[in-house]
């Protein structure tokens, strides 16, 4: 019976977050048109880069975490809960910021006068989303393998509900920047339910002053590299696929080059730094 029960829920949860991610397509078709849909996946598959690292982390820490929590080993819950919220923000803000840096020689790729630039709007509201969703770290993943599952799956509903209401408002009034929008409006609803879930059931919380520095360092560094590119724009007479090229991998070198040493630097996260040392190392030794 707990094993139906268990599987069952878990179907259901998981279709409706599928059907949810869908629902956007469908919905900004139907209400605005199949110019604005494109412009929508264009900043969609654009974002999806952020979850790659934030699925491959969940992906490790799920085992860890199912043994923790069956055995009662609450320490190793928070431990794991404040380390997947850390090392996945900061990898997350790397990636965003790159984006947001990338964009406009992103879309320069693309056909002109489609209105792809829209999907700008998608990036940010998105991938502030996403950057919430990673900063909460193994909240769902906590929730599931605990006797609270339930509650993810009413807040899938519940939050899905809403997204849907708001879709259809949001979408009437602004378009491609209203859906962006309300998606940014369910990942924060989404999240802050499982976060105040799980302070409140379990006495956990994710944050600590890392978290802080790991914010600031982002902010100043993203603002700081900004100004530096304002003033650099590498054009390739006749080749557009070129110059947009060679501007990304000078601006992701030049991010790099200013974020990565200054997170290392200030020891942040000490599985980052760990990874570093085991980096050099094997390139010592080739």
């Amino acid at each position: 019976k707990s094993l139906f029960k268990f599987g069952g829920v878990a179907i259901l949860g998981t279709s409706f977050a599928t059907i949810i991610v869908y629902i956007d397509v469908i919905m900004l078709g139907g209400m605005r048109g199949q110019a604005d849909v494109a412009s929508f996946s264009i900043g969609f598959y654009i974002v999806s880069i952020m979850s790659v690292p934030f699925v491959a982390i969940g992906s490790i820490v799920t085992p860890l975490l199912s043994t923790a929590i069956r055995h009662k080993k609450w320490a190793e819950v928070l431990n794991y809960y404040k380390q997947t919220s850390l090392n996945n923000f900061i990898i997350g803000g790397f990636i965003f910021i790159l984006l947001i840096l990338s964009f406009s020689d992103i879309v320069n790729v693309l056909p002109s006068g489609k209105g792809y630039e829209n999907a700008f709007y998608i990036v940010c509201f998105l991938g502030i989303g996403r950057l919430l969703d990673m900063i909460t770290g193994c909240n769902s993943e906590i929730i599931i393998l605990s006797k609270h599952y339930m509650f993810n799956f009413y807040s899938i509903v519940f939050v899905s509900i809403l997204k849907i209401i708001s879709n259809y408002f949001l979408i009437s009034h602004f378009g491609v920047e209203g859906i962006a929008i309300s998606g940014l409006g369910a990942l924060f609803l989404f999240n802050i339910s499982r976060y105040l879930y799980i302070y409140f059931k379990m006495g956990f919380q994710p944050f600590t002053l890392k978290t802080l520095i790991a914010i600031f360092i982002l902010l100043i560094t993203s603002i700081l590299t900004w100004s530096i590119l304002k003033f650099i724009h590498l054009d390739l007479f006749g080749h557009k696929f070129y110059s947009a090229l060679i501007n990304v991998i000078v601006k992701s070198v030049i991010w790099s080059l200013i974020f990565i040493p200054i997170i290392l630097l200030c020891r942040v996260s000490k599985e980052l730094n760990s990874f570093y040392n085991l980096l050099r190392s094997k390139i010592q030794i080739w």
